[in-house]
């Protein structure tokens, strides 16, 4: 399909800059998300029950679960979903403005050896109060 054909509504990423996404109306935010399996815990229970309910806690501004099918990571164990086993891998995936998101991270010493931490600047377009 040439320029000329495309869709008028039609977005490709070469048309927005980086310039036109920071110049909108949205926020400053940073994005964490921890990669970590189903079975990983911390005292005796689900990391991520514990890192969910400690998200809530600090009154981020949202935070979400993904289950994957298989994956590895930090630790080098492969995380998989079979009949017989269930070890999915899980993202968990938290937003909020950079002081909070930071603030949150501080919190978490002890909790996070051995898996993957991912920390995004992001904007967001809508979702923050003023």
């Amino acid at each position: 399909m040439t320029s000329e054909e495309k869709p008028s509504d039609e977005i490709t990423s070469d048309e927005i800059t980086s310039e036109e996404i920071t110049s909108c109306s949205g926020k400053v935010g940073k994005r964490v998300t921890f990669l970590i399996g189903v079975r990983d815990s911390v005292h005796h229970h689900s990391l991520m029950s514990e890192l969910l309910q400690r998200a809530h806690h600090a009154k981020l501004a949202g935070a979400t679960v993904f289950q994957g099918y298989e994956g590895f990571g930090a630790s080098g164990v492969v995380h998989q979903t079979h009949l017989f086993v269930e070890d999915a891998p899980i993202s968990i995936v938290m937003i909020d403005t950079p002081d909070k998101i930071n603030a949150f991270l501080n919190e978490l010493d002890g909790l996070l050896d051995n898996i993957f931490v991912i920390v995004d600047d992001v904007t967001i377009v809508q979702g923050l109060e003023s």
